[in-house]
């Protein structure tokens, strides 16, 4: 079998790598666009209600509000419905080119 090296060993190797990175980034988006953006925001566990607001004491030490909490969920699911389709496509590309390449290498193979 052919080595590795050469121009169908690169397609191989960046196919392969677009192909588990569009993977991983497919799973992100699909489960950002069906999360529920309705979903009552919590704050150290506990529901909030319309009108509250959530201090985090350590950490980050951020804020928010029940009303931004949506509006951050709401956004979260519309770029994963936007992204969905970039992913689809980045791992449908690298499927390609890696299984062209081991085809070519294989066919190499067999000719030499």
């Amino acid at each position: 079998m052919a080595s590795g090296n050469g121009p169908l060993g690169v397609i191989r190797q960046v196919g392969g790598l677009a192909f588990v990175a569009g993977a991983i980034w497919l799973g992100i988006s699909l489960f950002a666009a069906n999360a529920d953006p309705g979903a009552t925001p919590e704050c150290d566990g506990k529901r909030m209600s319309p009108g509250d607001k959530c201090i985090v004491v350590g950490g980050s030490g951020e804020s928010f509000t029940y009303e931004s909490k949506l509006a951050d969920q709401r956004d979260g699911q519309e770029r994963g419905e936007r992204h969905t389709p970039l992913a689809i496509a980045l791992t449908g590309v690298g499927a390609v080119a890696y299984g062209g390449a081991i085809a070519g290498q294989r066919r190499t193979a067999v000719a030499g």
